[in-house]
């Protein structure tokens, strides 16, 4: 199976499915949802056949980080820097509808850069060093809200976005020491792309 071709559909699809949503086409009246499936899911298609045959090639993007960008752009990302979104997100009052896709819009060029232009290998930085992302910033929010519950503390907007940014400082933290470590013993470089970022 080509896995590449495989993860460069997903992540159009993904990416179609957002901006579908963002546009209102999923919902609009008259349209069946089953059909927009099925248009998204033939041009995804078609996407990932012109990626895979020529696309990356005249992009001057490395194929063999369409794994990697999805990984990236559906689940590391999004989680590691959740507490910067949702620290915007309580500054900007962003409608619901549109968190989804102004994050999306907002991180698909990182994760384009990380996966297809070699921005994972000069970080030295690879699957683990985002679950460290996540488990720093999640211990520090889980602390911060059992000593807020546990004193009966009300916070501010600001308070609220101010802890959330301080986890999201523990959290990279974490995983910059942890890519560091690895690039002092030497295993960094090749070693950052994993089959998971």
């Amino acid at each position: 199976m080509d896995w590449n071709w495989l993860a460069t559909f997903a992540s159009t699809l993904y990416l179609l499915a957002v901006a579908g949503a963002f546009a209102g086409e999923l919902s609009a009246p008259g349209v069946p949802t089953v059909a927009v499936a099925v248009l998204a899911a033939v041009v995804a298609w078609l996407a990932a056949d012109w990626l895979d045959r020529t696309g990356y090639e005249r992009l001057g993007a490395d194929p063999d980080g369409a794994t990697s960008f999805f990984w990236l752009l559906v689940l590391y990302l999004p989680y590691g820097l959740l507490p910067t979104l949702a620290a915007l997100d309580r500054l900007l009052g962003l409608p619901a509808a549109l968190v989804l896709p102004a994050a999306v819009s907002a991180l698909t060029p990182v994760a384009a850069w990380l996966a297809f232009y070699g921005g994972l290998d000069r970080l030295g930085l690879d699957g683990g060093d985002f679950e460290r992302l996540v488990g720093g910033w999640l211990a520090v929010a889980a602390v911060g809200f059992a000593a807020a519950t546990a004193l009966g503390l009300t916070l501010s907007r600001t308070e609220v976005v101010a802890g959330f940014l301080l986890a999201q400082a523990v959290g990279v933290a974490l995983a910059a020491r942890s890519a560091g470590d690895r690039e002092g013993d030497g295993n960094g470089g090749d070693a950052a792309r994993t089959h998971n970022a």
